[in-house]
């Protein structure tokens, strides 16, 4: 017989056997991430289970977004996965329906990150895209004056740091998100911290030609324009913002994003614009 949960954690049985569908589906591993204590009560998953194993899930991540200097409750959606055996059966829709009607009406915004295939889907019950775009800077505009080299923290210091630091911007990020970034921190982004200058930790990576800048924690304000000059190392032809900045740099240029499924619920209040960028680190 199936079953619906809300209580997967609490639940020694079914949340190891959410961990092994989350790593079978996604290759990720939500075990290293509850160590870090990173699983708080802003993830709410919500699966379906049978005989002590989970099926079907879809989580609610508990935040708050900013949104063009705005502040929104929000609730995203993310971990929507089924078992190979269960697929076809309608069970994602109906759990996406039972968030929905846990949700709407008491939150600004309803919104998750679809890939192309499952975009029916969720139009389905109701999300409409939004346009979003990736930010660059060409390796011209930017002036290098040093190569730093990465620093191990832990994550107890890192979660500290962001608590007490400046959001870069306020076009389109996060606030009381502290659940996400340990999941970014077990997955790799431990070995992708830099701190080019004083009071300045930074999270990057460079990919082919192209280095990344995904977010920059600091206790006071900094400018970008010297963060990133600080840290492009001479072998990158530009420079990828994986969030739209706040301040006028030169040289910065935007490409559509078709990649990104940014989609809201067409009961949210708040006002999402076009062709901003979804920050990568705040994707749950």
């Amino acid at each position: 017989m199936m079953l619906f949960s809300r209580n997967v954690r609490e639940n020694p049985q079914l949340k190891e056997s959410f961990f092994e569908l989350a790593k079978e589906v996604f290759g990720i591993r939500f075990d290293l991430w509850e160590k870090t204590g990173g699983w708080t009560s802003a993830y709410i998953p919500y699966c379906f289970h049978e005989d002590g194993q989970v099926v079907a899930n879809a989580s609610v991540n508990l935040m708050k977004l900013t949104v063009e200097g705005k502040i929104y409750d929000a609730v995203q959606i993310g971990t929507v996965m089924t078992r190979k055996e269960h697929r076809g059966q309608g069970l994602s829709e109906k759990l996406l329906r039972k968030i929905l009607g846990d949700y709407e009406g008491k939150t600004d915004l309803i919104y998750l990150l679809a890939d192309e295939d499952a975009m029916p889907l969720y139009q389905r019950v109701g999300f409409e895209r939004i346009n979003t775009v990736r930010c660059f800077l060409p390796i011209e505009t930017c002036v290098n004056e040093g190569n730093p080299l990465p620093v191990k923290k832990n994550i107890e210091d890192l979660m500290a740091l962001k608590k007490s630091s400046f959001a870069m911007t306020d076009r389109l990020w996060s606030k009381e998100d502290r659940h996400i970034l340990p999941f970014y921190y077990v997955h790799g982004f431990q070995d992708m911290i830099l701190e080019p200058l004083l009071d300045v930790t930074i999270l990057v990576e460079m990919e082919g030609d192209t280095f990344h800048l995904y977010d920059v924690l600091s206790p006071v304000k900094v400018s970008l324009s010297e963060v990133i000059n600080s840290i492009v190392p001479q072998s990158a032809l530009r420079v990828e913002l994986h969030f739209t900045p706040q301040e006028m740099l030169p040289g910065l240029y935007t490409e559509p994003d078709p990649d990104s499924g940014f989609m809201v619920h067409k009961s949210s209040s708040a006002v999402i614009p076009n062709n901003l960028t979804y920050p990568t680190i705040i994707t749950a």
